[in-house]
């Protein structure tokens, strides 16, 4: 059965420093085409000039190469794309040039730059552009947009490319599912099909929950849209990991999901145990990155989903047994989960170290405990309410 233990998620502070050269130009896959595909012919005029005036004003375009070569770079824009936007997928604010060349490169080029000086608060150009208001605007033919984006499509195109269809269609668009998407109407059906790498889909409100929403949010929004702590978790990793704009954000959004976990005190799986304290089935954030986030999540997937006497899901799952199915020493417990506690943090939270310890995890009696082999002296340490 599935695994459902949610850990809880501290911050780290130090892990948010961004290095530069979030938000450059990628590659896209026509330019990549006319350069790889020998048997692919290259884009019409009419195509290449759209492509040159949808992207938002740049003088120069970017390298043709083939996808999937730089992996970071993917959601950069491409064809007649319209900048940075991690929210969503990469081919989601972008038109193939294939697709272009139905209206005409004039045509689109007209049309498009209505969006090309809309910016948003993040400084995301032409953020209202999508290709589904593409579709709907030139009232593009369901059978005519596959066409256009698979024709070419051969063996010989996809071997050239390295890559299979589905990984290439995955990677810059469109599977079915988005192209079923595109022609649902369905807002949230569009949500789930085109939701990118910083951002969450909420099954139960249809909504994207992005690294830009969880920054101008505070943790009693997060906790009105019921968001998984897990989630918000892999969001705000994802964005230190990336550096610059995502990196500030997600410092930002680092404080309000403390507070987040502080409020329900435990993650949701734990929360009908009242014989510990919260942080007994709970694994700091920091101590998770210590471990790898991979090999942790990849050990927790194992773990089996049972429920004792009283529906309390995987009881006997503990700090204690983290600590030592890890072999994480008690220095590097330490500092792991108490590094980041400078005075400036606490204040940001608004409580003393010793109220947070006392409160979240983890006090010295709590940590001697965890050390300590003795299940007496770990049963006083975490005794619940």
């Amino acid at each position: 059965m599935k695994k459902s233990f949610w850990p809880i998620v501290l911050l780290l502070g130090w892990m948010l420093a961004g290095c530069a050269g979030a938000e450059t130009a990628g590659p896209g896959p026509e330019e990549s085409e006319g350069e790889s595909i020998a048997a692919e012919p290259s884009l019409p005029e009419s195509a290449a000039q759209a492509e040159s005036s949808a992207s938002a004003g740049e003088s120069e375009t970017a390298p043709e190469e083939p996808p999937g070569e730089t992996p970071e770079e993917e959601n950069s824009g491409t064809d007649g794309g319209l900048g940075m936007c991690q929210e969503h997928t990469f081919s989601y604010h972008s038109v193939p040039g294939r697709l272009i060349d139905l209206v005409g490169g004039t045509t689109f080029g007209e049309w498009v730059r209505d969006y090309s000086d809309d910016t948003d608060e993040f400084g995301r150009p032409g953020e209202n552009f999508s290709i589904v208001d593409f579709v709907e605007h030139f009232e593009i033919p369901k059978d005519d947009f596959i066409e256009a984006t698979r024709s070419w499509m051969t063996d010989e195109a996809m071997e050239n490319l390295g890559v299979t269809q589905d990984e290439y269609l995955e990677a810059y668009g469109y599977t079915d599912e988005q192209i079923d998407a595109i022609y649902s109407g369905d807002q949230s059906q569009i949500n789930e099909a085109f939701c990118g790498d910083l951002a969450y889909y909420n099954p139960s409100d249809g909504q994207l929950y992005s690294i830009y929403w969880l920054s101008g949010h505070t943790y009693e929004d997060y906790r009105e849209a019921d968001l998984p702590t897990i989630e918000i978790d892999k969001i705000l990793t994802r964005a230190g990991e990336m550096g610059g704009i995502y990196a500030q954000l997600a410092e930002t959004a680092w404080l309000e999901q403390r507070e987040y976990v502080g409020v329900t005190e435990t993650s949701p799986v734990y929360d009908t145990c009242m014989e510990h304290v919260p942080s007994f089935h709970a694994v700091p954030y920091e101590l998770i990155l210590w471990i790898g986030t991979d090999v942790f999540y990849e050990w927790e997937e194992t773990l089996p989903y049972e429920t004792d006497e009283f529906g309390r899901p995987d009881e006997d799952f503990t700090i204690v047994e983290v600590v030592e199915q890890f072999n994480i020493s008690k220095e590097d417990f330490l500092e792991a989960t108490r590094s980041w506690m400078t005075d400036e943090a606490m204040d940001n939270i608004g409580m003393t170290r010793e109220e947070y310890l006392e409160k979240v995890g983890y006090t010295d009696a709590q940590v001697d405990a965890i050390y300590s082999g003795d299940q007496s002296q770990i049963n006083e340490a975490f005794c619940g309410d």
